[in-house]
């Protein structure tokens, strides 16, 4: 229950496919950054900002395709005649 007026009750789940998108999206970055080390010698090398804009754009991926994959993908076919193509959205969004 609220404590103070404006408070807001937040319901948030956490399932299986929420640890394992999450745990994968952290194995997913750490193993970019790592990859991307410099080899010493080497002529060129990234920089660590750039290596840690390379992990979290990969961990972003796998989150959004991990989502997608654990939600599924529901087809709206509510029109009853001739129209428009039936849309594609998340179940997670539709409900």
């Amino acid at each position: 229950m609220p404590t103070s007026k404006g408070e807001l009750l937040v319901n948030v789940t956490l399932d299986l496919s929420t640890v394992l998108v999450a745990g994968l999206a952290l194995a997913a970055g750490y193993l970019v950054y790592r990859g991307m080390a410099p080899v010493p010698g080497a002529g060129s090398t990234t920089t660590k900002g750039e290596r840690l804009t390379a992990a979290v754009g990969t961990a972003a991926g796998v989150i959004v395709f991990g989502s997608f994959l654990a939600a599924g993908v529901q087809i709206d076919q509510t029109s009853d005649g001739p129209g428009p193509a039936p849309a594609a959205t998340s179940t997670s969004s539709a409900r």
